[in-house]
């Protein structure tokens, strides 16, 4: 499945857009990591600075996207297309724009295109991230295996 380009302009929700990062935006999206994610890891392993860019550094994907609003950059995105499906390895948004419906935005739109091809969509969520496990449940995705930190989670493709 290739990489779909998306502009979305829906009423009530910030417009957004997916768009390839560059590398003079590492820093950027390494701060967006840190903000959405930071105290999540703070909780359960501690933050150590150093080691987080490390990590970010290893796991950063050219094929990740960035997400935009507004011109500014307030989340990332990886999605692995597939033929058996979809694989969401990365979706995070900073603070200030979560529960505004932005990521039900963007993550509808990757359930219309699995649907499109009949295909399921994956995800790992942390296990103590009950906030986002509740959401994914709202929107379709079940639980089907956990590791010590993670549950995995799949959504079935809807018929049309």
């Amino acid at each position: 499945m290739d990489r779909k380009n998306y502009r979305v302009h829906e009423p009530g929700i910030p417009n957004w857009s997916l768009e390839p990062w560059r590398p003079d935006e590492t820093e950027t999206l390494f701060d967006v990591h840190r903000r959405a994610m930071g105290p999540l890891v703070e909780q359960v392993w501690g933050w150590d600075d150093a080691d987080q860019r490390e990590r970010f550094h290893d796991f950063l994907d050219p094929k990740m996207e960035k997400i935009v609003v507004g011109g500014e950059i307030v989340g990332m995105l990886d999605v692995d297309r597939a033929d058996d499906g979809l694989f969401i390895g990365t979706i995070e948004l900073i603070p200030e724009v979560q529960g505004r419906g932005l990521g039900s935005s963007i993550l509808n739109s990757l359930l219309q295109e699995a649907d499109a091809a009949s295909v399921p969509v994956r995800l790992q969520v942390l296990k103590f991230n009950t906030r986002a496990r509740r959401w994914y449940e709202a929107l379709g995705f079940g639980i089907t295996d956990e590791t010590d930190t993670h549950h995995d989670m799949e959504r079935l493709p809807r018929s049309r």
